[in-house]
């Protein structure tokens, strides 16, 4: 008698997108430098996270003006707070997260949102900086339970947040029930179910291996290139996995090249 196969699943999933924003070129700082930082708050008040909706308060980018009692866009004094630290490496790399130096933290904002009505509690990072002339934003969202793909959608936040740079998104998940040799047509699910709208029109371009685990590249093409989509999916069915992702070179690393592939796309 045939075993009636388990339904697929995904385990502790999480979503991040990375998404570029031109700050300045030979012009000086660009009119709409900021943008990332107020989609950022858009999003905030959409979905009713407070620490989205003060993000002026905590960022490098703002200044407080007592006159007015308003934060107020000022990239100069970016450069301002950096520690002595940070100096020598301003022109390449600057994390925009305001702490108190006493304070050995890590510079990102963690965050929890509500989905809905009893559905699963969504866990959120944000990460914001600078590298070299562009803004960089890591907003991860995340799940810490086993669930269906319906889920995944909630997760993605890449119709509110747009670099003028474009954006990469990549889920991160382990697959449960899922055979090896379906691990392609696993990832095909996720993304089906992570942007049902454009799945279609996304096409998988790349398989590899990332730190012992498989990987999956998705693109799509926009009438603008800016408004393509670039899906990573990274399925963590290896040990090690987990041990390398949590080094903050293999991250930085990430982010940079991410960084260099949109301003060779789209600049």
């Amino acid at each position: 008698m045939n075993e009636t196969p388990l339904a697929w699943r995904v385990d502790s999933p999480s979503l991040s997108l990375f998404a570029f924003h031109l700050r300045n070129d030979t012009n000086g700082i660009k009119d709409n430098a900021n943008r990332l930082w107020e989609q950022c708050l858009t999003l905030g008040e959409e979905s009713d996270i407070p620490l989205l909706k003060s993000l002026k308060t905590a960022l490098r980018s703002y200044t407080y003006n007592p006159k007015d009692s308003q934060y107020h866009y000022t990239p100069t004094n970016e450069d301002r707070e950096a520690t002595e630290a940070e100096k020598p490496y301003l022109d390449d790399w600057l994390e925009l997260v305001r702490l108190d130096p006493k304070l050995d933290q890590a510079r990102q904002l963690s965050f929890h949102a509500l989905a809905g009505k009893n559905a699963p509690r969504i866990m959120g990072e944000l990460y914001p900086l600078r590298i070299h002339d562009t803004y960089a934003l890591d907003l991860t969202l995340r799940y810490r339970q086993t669930l269906d793909f319906t889920h995944l959608s909630l997760l993605n936040s890449s119709e509110q947040i747009r670099g003028s740079l474009g954006q990469t998104m990549l889920l991160f998940t382990k697959p449960v029930n899922v055979p090896e040799s379906d691990y392609q047509e696993f990832t095909n699910q996720c993304v089906a179910a992570l942007l049902p709208k454009t799945a279609s029109n996304l096409n998988p371009s790349f398989q590899g291996q990332l730190f012992g685990s498989p990987i999956f590249e998705y693109e799509g093409k926009g009438e603008n290139p800016r408004e393509g989509h670039h899906l990573l999916v990274w399925l963590n069915s290896h040990p090690e996995t987990l041990q390398r992702i949590g080094q903050s070179e293999a991250y930085h690393a990430l982010l940079n090249l991410l960084c260099c592939r949109h301003k060779i796309l789209f600049a």
